[in-house]
């Protein structure tokens, strides 16, 4: 006990966080040991990472566990509970956000829905049995501040050890490991920022605070940011979708495509300043007590035009995590609108906060989930556009000569979607029977470009209505080609395309420069120039064969007055339409007739 009582005596602030706050301080000690060994490459963490999924689930564990952990610890503040039952909530809670993380693939977690939930949990915990409205309000103040001060710490702190150890090896000539940096500022955000920024949390969960007697420079420049800015812009907004609104009904049209991440930024934007403008509601200027009075009878038109552009967007190409969100906030603004109704013009800050905390939370994994909802829905309009063109025939997969330019320009955006969201696996039952099977090296190993070449869809951008589209050209070789070489040539590359330092008007130099002029890819050598029409080479890119093991290097002759060359191409980004094409990269060798050399006749 006696060294428990001198640590508590030498460092009193962060003995007072250890005893608040410690299954997040934990949480930080062991997220700073696991990246500092993970920059090390120390032992498993960089040897075997045997699971995709490796960085999520790990560090978004550690993220999830300290916000969830230290939202329980300020629930058992709030509701004054033992020492002992808050600890145990803390751990029970932390376990169950890093167990999520821990199993996001077979969840299809979605972090971009938990993470802003368990940041709204820390807001609003301490508070689920307070009705304490303005405690809620002074604590999420000097929260905001805790995180700005926490961030400033880190940076002071990384960037002044920085400083220090390239002054030592500037002045001294130590010779400092190269991954020194990176180990000072993960520790500084990990376990410097982190523990300082719940040292500073407000202690006080029932602080007293009247608007009216308050004005220190915090509270009234809030005020003034709230009367002279947030309000009138909110209020500019309303107008316009209002507007908005009117216009579709006078020209009998249904929203734009993007009206939907206008009300996202109207709603949540608008419910964050309502929040800010709470304590002045009844004692503010005009428009503050206008805006406070009326905000939720405000997002009546444009949850209006939310559910008519989202289920537009939906019926036409399916759920994404992002619809299911836009449809996930119009239930939010509609439970709020009716809650306000019912109350009689009165909710809480808690109640806007706590819903909002619950729903993303909920829709964050999970089969109800926005990612299982999202690629259930997916799979099946791939499934729909398939079976449309023919794919599936006597109970196989049947690669179609001809597919239709739209369905495979969709089915293209589908598979790529399933990739950015890491379930590609879930199209290897498909290929079960396939002669050429992506998934023969293992479900992890697959890519989206495999499968894609396999089903020859195409990738397109464009006015869809019209039909103006333009199409993606990815190629890239994996294994060699084989070559008749009958006379005297000339082997030079690995050559790149573009080259910021050439233009077409340069003197060529000792080696072969591959650029585009006038709509021909040309090789230019000691002046002399071969070329192939650059739609050509991208429909013939296009067209090329792959097999199990990948596509060969493509070989296609280019026309020139001192005889034809060979182009062997590697790899190439472009695009094709009707009025021709453009290449954004390539890379490739070429043959090119010895008679130009600088060495004939040497």
């Amino acid at each position: 006990m006696g060294m428990i009582d001198r640590l508590g005596r030498t460092m009193p602030d962060l003995w007072v966080t250890l005893g608040r706050f410690p299954i997040p301080v934990l949480i930080s000690l062991v997220g700073t040991i696991v990246v500092n060994l993970d920059i090390a490459g120390v032992g498993s963490f960089y040897v075997d990472r045997s699971s995709p999924y490796w960085d999520e689930q790990v560090y978004g564990g550690l993220i999830a566990g300290f916000l969830a952990s230290g939202a329980a610890h300020l629930y058992a503040e709030g509701r004054h509970w033992a020492r002992l039952p808050g600890f145990l909530l803390a751990v029970l809670a932390g376990a169950a956000a890093g167990a999520i993380c821990w199993f996001l693939h077979p969840l299809n977690l979605q972090f971009v829905f938990l993470f802003p939930g368990l940041v709204l949990a820390v807001m609003v915990a301490g508070f689920t049995g307070n009705g304490d409205d303005n405690g809620l309000w002074m604590f999420n103040l000097r929260l905001a501040l805790a995180v700005i001060l926490s961030a400033l710490v880190t940076v002071v702190f990384g960037g002044g050890l920085s400083a220090i150890v390239e002054s030592i090896r500037y002045l001294f000539g130590v010779d400092f490991d190269s991954d020194i940096h990176e180990h000072i500022w993960a520790t500084g955000i990990a376990l410097i920022g982190a523990i300082y920024g719940l040292s500073v949390v407000s202690r006080n969960l029932s602080e007293d605070f009247d608007p009216q007697r308050n004005s220190d420079l915090l509270v009234s420049g809030t005020l003034l940011l709230l009367k002279y800015l947030l309000v009138p812009l909110a209020l500019v907004y309303v107008v316009i979708l209002h507007l908005y609104a009117g216009k579709m009904l006078v020209e009998w049209e249904l929203p734009k495509g993007q009206v939907g991440i206008m009300v996202l930024i109207f709603s949540l934007g608008g419910a964050a300043i309502w929040l800010i403008a709470y304590p002045w509601r009844g004692s503010g200027s005009v428009l503050l007590r206008f805006f406070s009075k009326n905000w939720f009878l405000f997002l009546i038109v444009p949850l209006c035009l939310l559910a008519i552009g989202t289920s537009r967007r939906i019926s036409d190409y399916g759920v994404t995590p992002e619809r299911y969100g836009l449809v996930a906030l119009g239930f939010w603004v509609a439970f709020l609108i009716v809650w306000f109704v019912i109350r009689r013009r009165s909710i809480e800050p808690r109640i806007v906060l706590g819903s909002l905390c619950g729903l993303l939370l909920v829709t964050s994994f999970g089969p109800w989930g926005a990612g299982s909802v999202s690629i259930a829905s997916q799979l099946s309009r791939l499934d729909g556009l398939m079976r449309a063109e023919g794919y599936f025939q006597n109970g196989g997969l049947v690669v179609p000569d001809t597919i239709d330019e739209k369905a495979s320009g969709e089915a293209h955006s589908i598979v790529m979607f399933l990739s950015r969201n890491r379930r590609l696996d879930a199209l290897a039952p498909m290929f079960s029977a396939a002669d050429n099977d992506p998934f023969d090296g293992g479900e992890k190993n697959a890519s989206a470009n495999d499968v894609i070449s396999v089903l020859k869809f195409t990738r397109w951008q464009g006015d869809r209505a019209t039909g103006d589209l333009e199409f993606f050209v990815h190629f890239s070789a994996s294994r060699p080609a084989t070559l008749d070489i009958q006379q005297a040539t000339v082997l030079s590359g690995v050559i790149e395309m573009p080259r910021a330092d050439f233009t077409p008007e340069d003197s060529g130099g000792a080696d072969p420069h591959l650029f585009v002029e006038n709509d021909n890819l040309t090789i230019r050598y000691l002046g002399n120039r071969w070329q192939v029409p650059v739609s050509r080479l991208l429909e013939t890119v296009r067209a090329a064969p792959r097999a199990d093991t990948g596509y060969a290097a493509l070989v296609t002759p280019l026309a020139g007055a001192a005889g034809e060359a060979r182009l062997v191409l590697l790899s190439l980004n472009g695009r094709l339409n009707d009025d021709g094409g453009r290449i954004d990269y390539a890379r490739a060798m070429v043959l090119l007739p010895a008679s130009v050399s600088r060495l004939q006749g040497e």
